[in-house]
């Protein structure tokens, strides 16, 4: 049996193309961050290093919990692919970390006003009030 290869080669890599495409373009769900726990990796752009690492993570009934400089819990909300939690409630104990002082407010603000979520690879985008926060998997179990 002879198939013919000039139209197979060309037609399974469009197909995939296509595929691909479809599959990196899928809305993320409530469901894609629950029980999972990310740490923070880049600041617009920027890798992030120090003592401290700020981290998010997503609990039973959608609340959110974790700490930039103070730590921080709220009911988190997801609609049409823009993570918010207006109602956050932290601790309030000043950062000696300027850097992390101002991530802090920046990373509150953006919760308030609702930041555009992308999850890929295991790689968490928060992205809003010109700031883009990049967090990675941290799962505590595998």
């Amino acid at each position: 049996m002879k198939i013919a290869h000039g139209w197979l080669v060309p037609g399974v890599l469009s197909a995939i193309v296509l595929l691909s495409g479809c599959l990196s373009s899928k809305p993320v769900g409530q469901n894609d961050l629950l029980y999972h726990n990310f740490t923070l990796a880049e600041v617009n752009g920027k890798p992030f290093s120090g003592e401290k690492i700020p981290n998010i993570q997503f609990n039973e009934g959608f609340q959110i919990s974790g700490a930039v400089c103070n730590a921080y819990t709220g009911q988190a909300e997801m609609t049409g692919g823009i993570l918010s939690a207006p109602r956050l409630a932290s601790t309030k104990m000043l950062c000696f970390d300027q850097e992390l002082n101002e991530l802090e407010f920046d990373f509150g603000s953006m919760m308030m006003a609702g930041a555009r979520l992308k999850l890929e690879n295991g790689l968490l985008t928060l992205e809003g009030g010109g700031g883009r926060l990049k967090f990675k998997s941290a799962d505590y179990l595998n």
